[in-house]
């Protein structure tokens, strides 16, 4: 029984250093999520072993069925190209956008998208009820004119915003970059939008305003 007992956690540890090899090839930034074709390349054996560790070592610790893994296999990694299938998870579900596999969590609170918060830059802004919490540094280091006496709003997107990022042109319909950015659509709401005097200086971890304020 004690041989048994250290044979399987002798295979634990390596089930999840493979996972952990694998998941450095496999793992996209900055969303956490994982590429399909490259997942779709491993044996469903070293596949399974990886999603294992990617459930339960990130977001919720979710620990999938051999029923649920099944479905991940079939229903969603391959499924046809543009379909966007989901698959519920206990306080996660998994979703499939652009190539990518990925984890949301589940709420069944929607955000109220109409809320601004003006955030004076001398303290940092904590918005509990969003888990969100912003460094003032972050704002007055990246967007010029900006200093700890300075107030700019947080909003969140609410439709027929445009935005010109640093190194572009021309201003662009935010809707339009989120695309270009690969933001899959359920996070597009969540991330915070910097204004200051009425216009729009900063998208939170994607672009700064190209001329100064």
């Amino acid at each position: 029984i004690a041989r048994s007992a250290r044979h399987q956690a002798e295979q634990i540890e390596l089930n999840q250093a493979l996972a952990a090899v694998d998941l450095r090839e496999v793992e996209h930034f900055p969303w956490g999520a994982l590429k399909i074709p490259a997942l779709r390349a491993l044996s469903e054996v070293r596949r399974n072993n990886l999603l294992r560790h990617w459930l339960g070592h990130l977001g919720k610790a979710i620990h999938p069925s051999e029923r649920q893994l099944s479905v991940l296999n079939t229903e969603i990694l391959f499924s046809a190209q543009d379909a966007s299938p989901r698959l519920k998870m206990g306080a996660v579900q998994v979703r499939k956008f652009a190539g990518y596999l990925f984890q949301q969590p589940v709420t069944d609170a929607a955000f109220e998208v109409t809320e601004a918060h003006a955030w004076l830059l001398s303290e940092p802004l904590m918005m509990p009820s969003r888990g969100l919490y912003f460094e003032p540094q972050a704002v007055i280091n990246a967007v010029d004119g900006l200093d700890a006496q300075s107030t700019v709003v947080v909003r969140f997107r609410q439709g027929g915003e445009r935005f010109r990022p640093r190194q572009r042109r021309h201003h662009k319909k935010l809707k339009q970059l989120f695309q270009e950015w690969q933001v899959p659509p359920w996070q597009r709401e969540l991330i915070p939008l910097i204004y200051f005097q009425g216009e729009l200086v900063m998208v939170w971890g994607f672009g700064v305003r190209d001329q100064p304020v």
